[in-house]
């Protein structure tokens, strides 16, 4: 009898194990993780190279699948449509 409930609760141990194991694997291998940075003011500030972090993460073991690549003006006020949330168009 002991040995059907320790076979039991093995077999269910390494049924959650597997599991859990499996279900880490897919959520690293179906769930990409978005890096960025913003980069206030260059003339004030060092600039980080994107080379730079690129290597970073390929000496880590990650795979880079795209790269997007923005470049934002700042402003120091919201235009009127902003601020109601209203659309812009007529």
């Amino acid at each position: 009898m002991t040995s059907i409930i320790t076979a039991v609760i093995l077999t269910a141990a390494g049924t959650l194990f597997m599991f859990s194991a499996d279900l880490k694997k897919q959520g690293m291998d179906n769930i990409p993780q978005s890096i960025d940075w913003v980069e206030n003011d260059a003339s004030v500030y060092s600039v980080i190279e994107p080379s730079a972090v690129e290597k970073t993460l390929k000496e880590d073991g990650f795979k880079i699948l795209y790269e997007v690549n923005m470049t934002g003006v700042p402003i120091s006020h919201m235009l009127p449509h902003m601020r109601t949330g209203e659309s812009n168009e007529n």
